[in-house]
């Protein structure tokens, strides 16, 4: 995946002070219902990004084979194989968010394309593996904890912060709310595109009708479509088109009870220490 969901995600400004109770966002916050909002990246041509994959293990499988000939070994690219379905689950991302009052939660799962062992030489595979992690940002009233795991490792830290309070939330101007508004499947709620689905720039489908969630600082966002610069010609299009992907929602849940538990820091990481420098 690219970083391009940063470029168009508002990020979460942190103010340092005291909490604002009494504050007109934490009213409006208090009388909104709760929100669920999870999603997930798809690559929006999956068969070219898996082409593209394909690719680059048989031309390392080609450079191995004419190393170990070399050597006067032989080597089969049949003992190195991989399924379309197991090359599209190398780069993934998926994000959970729940709001409610001022208690906010954002749980990402992802993986991603690990290139350091990745080629034909000594110690390294021509079957690319990738990097898992997880983090969960828990924020209650003006607490904020992080959590991060190492899912191959097993291990991970946990930070906590006091006193550290979320701006006022900033309203959403419908005037910039200039795409359609798409339905939101499987349910009977929408959501409208802060652009045109052909726009460069890419665009964010905001739930309707608060678009965001005030004393939390954050857009509800329900689906995302990265931007789209000029596409170059040959091999540079190929690679560009592979890596295009977009955001989707899973689950979309107004007003329903929240999971249980889902704003405090999970039993498995109450032991992890700070982050290393």
């Amino acid at each position: 995946m690219t970083n391009q969901r940063y470029l168009l995600a508002a990020a979460a400004a942190i103010a340092l002070g005291a909490c604002s109770q009494g504050s007109d966002a934490g009213t409006d916050s208090q009388s909104l219902p709760s929100v669920l909002i999870e999603r997930e990246r798809r690559f929006d041509a999956p068969q070219a990004h898996v082409q593209l994959i394909r690719e680059t293990i048989e031309s390392c499988q080609q450079a191995r084979g004419a190393v170990m000939a070399a050597a006067g070994a032989v080597y089969d690219p049949r003992s190195e194989q991989i399924t379309d379905q197991q090359i599209l689950d190398l780069d993934t991302y998926k994000v959970l968010e729940a709001f409610e009052g001022r208690r906010y939660v954002k749980i990402t799962t992802q993986s991603v394309l690990d290139r350091s062992h990745w080629g034909p030489g000594p110690g390294e595979s021509c079957l690319p593996k990738a990097v898992r992690s997880k983090s969960m940002e828990i924020h209650t009233q003006c607490d904020v904890t992080e959590v991060s795991y190492d899912l191959d490792a097993g291990t991970g830290s946990r930070s906590e912060l006091k006193g550290v309070c979320a701006p006022s939330a900033r309203p959403v101007s419908a005037d910039i709310m200039k795409g359609e508004t798409m339905v939101i499947a499987g349910t009977q709620l929408h959501c409208r595109w802060t652009a045109p689905e052909d726009d460069p720039m890419g665009s964010l489908c905001l739930l309707e009708p608060w678009l965001s969630y005030p004393g939390t600082d954050r857009d509800l966002m329900v689906a995302m479509h990265d931007a789209r610069p000029a596409a170059p010609s040959g091999a540079l299009a190929a690679i560009q088109q592979a890596a295009q992907a977009s955001e989707h929602p899973v689950r979309v849940e107004v007003g329903k009870p929240l999971p249980q538990g889902i704003f405090e820091v999970p039993a498995d990481a109450l032991q992890f220490g700070p982050p290393k420098d």
